[in-house]
C-alpha cells in the first residue's frame, strides 16, 4: 500500500512480467504507480485478495500445517479484542493500524 514500494516493484518487475499488489493504499495517498515505463516494457499489475484462494481448500490446509508447528499464526494476529471493541477494531483497519485483528466473544 505504500506508493514508493509498489513504484519500486513495477521496476524491478521483468519486461512483459507481472506485479502482484498485495497491499491498499490509504486513500488521500497517490498511487505510485509508473503508467509510461509500464506501457513501454509491457508490464502487468494484478491485485491479490485473501491471498486470491478458496477458503474451504486453504483453512483446513493452514490449521494441518499450525499443528504440524509449520505455520506460525500468532505473528499475523496484530490484536485481540472482545466483540464489544468492533467498532475501535474497524477504526484501527481504516488507518491502518488494527489489520489482522481477532474478536473473541
Amino acid at each position: 500500500g505504500i506508493p514508493e514500494v509498489t513504484e519500486q516493484t513495477v521496476f524491478a518487475t521483468r519486461p512483459g512480467g507481472k506485479t502482484v499488489l498485495i497491499g491498499v493504499k490509504l486513500p488521500d495517498m497517490a498511487p505510485g504507480i509508473p503508467t509510461m515505463h509500464m506501457v513501454l516494457q509491457a508490464k502487468k499489475i494484478e491485485g491479490c485478495y485473501l491471498g486470491n484462494c478458496n477458503p474451504y481448500e486453504a483453512i483446513p490446509d493452514f490449521i494441518k500445517l499450525w499443528k504440524d508447528g509449520r505455520f506460525d499464526i500468532d505473528c499475523l494476529i496484530t490484536a485481540i479484542r472482545p466483540i464489544e471493541e468492533i467498532n475501535e477494531a474497524m477504526a484501527d483497519l481504516i488507518v491502518g493500524k488494527g489489520l489482522r485483528t481477532v474478536l473473541t466473544l
